[in-house]
């Protein structure tokens, strides 16, 4: 077990194996995950955007419910 642990740590292997390397070698591959990749984030970023959406019309929602208070009372006292 030593020796495989010492043979991984000298190899060379990852410095000739990269990301880079196995692209080049798999273009249509790493194009469909590339593009997987893409669409993954998109969708990531739409959810993101419709919880800030969805955050700021509850905010705004509850600023007019003050503000209406607000008027209601004042007719009251005010009528």
């Amino acid at each position: 077990m030593r020796q495989l642990h010492r043979a991984i740590r000298q190899s060379d292997w990852l410095k000739e194996n990269t990301a880079e390397k196995w692209m080049e070698e798999n273009p249509d591959t790493a194009k469909e995950i590339l593009d997987i990749i893409s669409k993954e984030r998109a969708k990531q970023l739409q959810v993101n955007n419709e919880e800030k959406d969805s955050d700021l019309l509850k905010e705004e929602a509850e600023l007019h419910k003050g503000s209406g208070d607000k008027s209601e009372q004042q007719l009251v006292d005010n009528p």
